[in-house]
């Protein structure tokens, strides 16, 4: 329980970067590993309430190939500069041996293939810089797909590895990416990440709609969007994307079932992912009696309980002399339960004049009755939410302090995940606010009533006090802490025994003095 404890304070976290995908009997999954060190870990699927241990391997291990692809269209003019710039510190700051192709688009397209020599490198985006930013539109979507095909031919799948597309763009209203849920199915296909620097446009009534079209694709694939306003060139958030493949690790496992299973992997320090459908069907268990056991065929063995693998039972030795030693084992037993039996019928003897049972009432007959119907036995089912973290939750709540939502409005933790967002699918709580994204923020909650804020990629952003949040960030945020979810949401967390700057503690009779108590953090 300690180390689990300690693992929410650490902030390390697991979570899939694709839904995990059959092939044949083999499930591969990609994973996001926040704060890892070293190239392997010890991870643990749970294959339908199954356990089982697995390694998982850094998936940079085989390269990464990059494909930095700008947008030439006239709108951009005004940001061409400024993004060549950026793109010269995603090259300074990029991974060892990764190579980097270029691409520009607008009604047509120019690319250079990936070079891992940074002189190449430089020459192309030179070359690229030059076309300038002139054509009337941008055929954005078109290219996303040109630029993922390029990137997965230069580096194909089957060499492992990883391979992203960094779209440099304004999301023009000519840029409209129609339809995102193929395009990230394109891309996935390919395992292919997509991530966006996008140049806020200003004055312009569908930029909203479209950096969040923008925001959905390079989810769906794992990716990553840097928002950039006015003038300010944010060379850190470059640096961090170019790290971001380093918390990537695939992981496999050998899988049999009757249709699609339900997947969660459980990370190096306790935190439990959310669980997804894998996709495809895997192949059908050797039915019982063939001779080979569910771990011949890598079958997620039926369990109404998680079975942790310290809890198998050990095999014992081979042959006659296992036989001989239970035999013996057997023996002592009876034995003992034997001498027990004796020195209680002794003891009985001893006494001479047994007490006589107390005169019980006499009791009217009852009628009989019906025997009660026994219900079969109902299979216990693990959900992420009854897991470990999700036990003893303090009450905590979202307590609203500013904007367009009335000041005092609550939203109370149910479970140990509370996400805030425009759409009703998704989310725990639903705000039909203009400046709300659909899935705009999470929150996550530990029985030591420490309380995380994540940044869902959303368009205006979340503000943490005076920070603003880079997507996908978590961070700590104690009771009392200002949260904007853009200008028309603020809210701080809430805890019974936190008194929250500006407010009365709920439960405290007026005129009574304040008292601040502590947030008990005991050890299990």
């Amino acid at each position: 329980m300690l180390l689990l404890i300690a693992a929410a304070f650490a902030g390390q976290g697991v979570s899939f970067v694709e839904p995990p995908r059959l092939n044949g009997p083999r499930m591969d999954a990609r994973v996001r590993v926040e704060d890892s060190e070293g190239d392997r870990l010890k991870l643990h699927w749970i294959i339908d309430g199954h356990v089982r241990p697995t390694r998982a391997h850094r998936a940079i291990r085989d390269g990464v190939a990059t494909m930095l692809t700008f947008d030439a269209s006239g709108s951009f003019r005004r940001h061409h500069d400024t993004a060549f710039a950026l793109a010269d510190t995603y090259v300074t700051d990029r991974l060892q041996g990764e190579s980097v192709g270029v691409m520009v688009f607008g009604r047509s397209a120019e690319q250079w293939a990936p070079s891992s020599d940074e002189t190449v490198i430089r020459a192309n985006l030179d070359a690229a810089r030059g076309h300038g930013a002139a054509q009337k539109e941008t055929r954005l979507a078109a290219f996303i797909r040109e630029a993922v095909d390029a990137v997965s031919d230069a580096h194909p799948g089957s060499d492992g590895g990883v391979r992203r597309v960094v779209v440099f763009t304004d999301a023009g209203e000519e840029s409209q990416v129609y339809d995102v849920d193929e395009i990230a199915r394109f891309a996935r296909d390919r395992r292919v990440l997509v991530d966006a620097v996008v140049f806020a446009r200003t004055g312009a009534g569908s930029y909203a709609e479209d950096l969040d079209r923008i925001a959905r694709l390079t989810q769906l694939t794992g990716g990553d969007v840097v928002e950039i306003h006015g003038s300010e060139v944010p060379e850190g958030a470059m640096e961090a994307l170019s790290k971001r493949p380093l918390s990537l690790f695939d992981v496999r496992a050998k899988v049999c079932g009757d249709g699609p299973l339900s997947v969660a992997v459980r990370g190096p320090l306790g935190i439990l992912s959310e669980t997804v459908v894998a996709e495809g069907v895997p192949p059908k268990c050797r039915p019982k009696g063939d001779g080979r056991s569910p771990q011949d065929t890598g079958a997620a063995r039926p369990a109404t309980r998680p079975v942790e693998p310290a809890m198998a039972a050990p095999r014992g030795p081979p042959g006659k002399l296992a036989g001989l030693l239970c035999l013996a084992l057997a023996l002592l037993v009876l034995v003992f339960l034997g001498a027990a039996a004796w020195l209680v019928a002794s003891r009985d003897e001893v006494d001479p004049k047994p007490r006589d049972p107390a005169p019980r009432p006499p009791v009217a007959p009852s009628p009989p009755e019906t025997p009660p119907v026994v219900e079969p036995p109902v299979p216990e089912v693990v959900e992420p939410e009854k897991h470990a973290f999700s036990m003893n939750l303090p009450e905590t709540h979202l307590l609203v302090v500013g904007g367009e939502i009335a000041a005092g409005t609550r939203w109370r933790f149910a479970g140990r995940i509370l996400r805030v967002g425009a759409s009703a699918e998704g989310n725990e709580v639903v705000v039909d606010l203009p400046q709300i994204s659909s899935r705009h923020a999470r929150f996550e909650l530990y029985p030591s009533g420490s309380v995380f804020a994540e940044d869902l990629g959303s368009s205006n952003g979340t503000w943490v006090g005076p920070r603003r949040l880079v997507p996908n960030e978590r961070v700590e945020v104690p009771p009392g802490t200002r949260i904007a979810l853009s200008s028309q949401l603020v809210v701080v967390v809430e805890q019974p025994n936190s008194v929250v700057p500006g407010t009365v503690p709920r439960n405290s009779a007026a005129g009574a003095p304040n008292k601040r108590h502590r947030t008990h953090r005991g050890n299990a």
